[in-house]
């Protein structure tokens, strides 16, 4: 077995826990290959619009992935400090081998039943099932491409086409609970008494729940691009480059931004001990 495939063996032998499907470069990989898997063997001249709806699909799968998963670690970092705040963790513990994130929810549970605070129920109660989801998003993900690299056989097109909607679906799921999420840590940030969570505020502001909803509207926007005739196409391209003339300024703005951000998120030193476990 190669050295890249060890790491996805381990993860389900492991149970794919949290430190595992953070690992945004593990999942991309395993998309790239997903993305071959599913395209090899297929008739580039027949299937050629098909072909280009499966790479289009895994494309926004993966930027899809990045964008949610450094959500979580930023949100989870900041629920950590939290807990540090509130003397529920020692700033020590992050530099021991067995910190993961379930052990940042684990106490983060039971910190907002100790403080009776109604607004951290609601929050910790939708935060759960969005992490599952991402949780079960990359299992999925891992799994397939594991199966896919065990069996080495050629998918047919409708199989393929299949396999990556059901993809879809899951970041799409995982995205609507994100969304979920971040409306209910705008309400935390109102509160009157919000200094004890206001990191976890500010690492989940309107921006990150913006850039979310954004994010559902591309994959709509580029599979109704895709669907169009070659003539309506080339109207669509006028009309983007026209556009993008007008937004570049506030494009560079927000490409600087994101790039910022993510240097500092994978820079961190907690995520990079998470990584490398």
């Amino acid at each position: 077995m190669s050295n890249v495939e060890q790491p996805f063996m381990q993860g389900i032998d492991d149970g794919w826990n949290l430190k595992n499907y953070l690992n945004i470069q593990s999942t991309s990989l395993c998309l790239d290959k997903l993305c071959n898997i599913y395209t090899q063997g297929q008739d580039e001249n027949e299937d050629a619009k098909e072909l280009q709806a499966i790479k289009i699909k895994i494309e926004w799968c993966k930027d899809t992935s990045v964008l949610l998963s450094s959500i979580c670690v930023m949100l989870l970092d900041s629920i950590h400090d939290f807990l540090v705040q509130q003397g529920k963790i020692t700033k020590e513990s992050i530099s021991k081998r067995d910190y993961s994130h379930e052990i940042t929810i684990f106490n983060f549970k039971y910190a907002q039943q100790e403080m009776q605070n109604e607004k951290l129920y609601h929050f910790a109660k939708l935060l759960e099932p969005a992490l599952e989801s991402l949780k079960v998003t990359n299992n999925h993900i891992t799994h397939a491409t594991i199966v896919g690299q065990v069996s080495g056989s050629e998918h047919n097109l409708s199989t393929a086409i299949e396999q990556v909607d059901v993809i879809v679906n899951y970041f799409y799921d995982s995205s609507e609970k994100f969304l979920e999420l971040g409306n209910k840590v705008q309400t935390l940030g109102k509160a009157k008494n919000k200094k004890h969570w206001l990191g976890v505020y500010q690492s989940f502001g309107k921006a990150s729940v913006d850039q979310i909803q954004k994010q559902l509207e591309c994959y709509n926007v580029r599979m109704m691009e895709l669907n169009k005739t070659d003539e309506n196409n080339e109207s669509a391209i006028c009309e983007s480059q026209a556009s993008s003339k007008e937004d570049e300024r506030s494009d560079k703005t927000t490409s600087s931004s994101k790039k910022k951000s993510f240097t500092k998120l994978i820079s961190n030193s907690r995520l990079n001990l998470w990584n490398k476990q």
